[in-house]
């Protein structure tokens, strides 16, 4: 990550980042800039933070990768859970070893969304 004391003073680094950022966001039509007023009704408007990185590029020279996140616990779609369940390996095999000791099989579970269209 990169701190705020760097972000002073690799503004411009920083700043050309951020812009590659957005237009790969316009280049892939993922996204389009309206203004307030423009927000068709039942639209929520969900606020976005910068995550900005140190990334090795050539011999001892760094550069900065951007990403603009969006703020998905904000959103208000009752859709069930919104966070990604993660679990360690330790605990994956455990599971695991259970059960194969038990000679039981294993099932792949997915749960998914419902598919929302977004009318331009």
């Amino acid at each position: 990550m990169v701190r705020d004391d760097e972000r002073r003073t690799n503004k411009s680094l920083i700043d050309r980042a951020r812009e590659a950022e957005i237009q790969g966001w316009r280049d892939y039509e993922v996204m389009s800039e309206v203004s307030r007023s423009q927000v068709p009704a039942g639209y929520q408007i969900i606020s976005t933070i910068w995550v900005d990185v140190w990334k090795e590029a050539e011999m001892e020279k760094r550069t900065v990768k951007s990403r603009l996140c969006v703020r998905g616990n904000e959103e208000k779609i009752k859709i069930g859970h919104s966070f990604a369940p993660t679990v360690s390996r330790d605990i994956l095999f455990s599971c695991l070893t259970i059960m194969i000791s038990k000679k039981g099989s294993c099932r792949q579970w997915m749960w998914r969304r419902p598919s929302y269209r977004v009318v331009r």
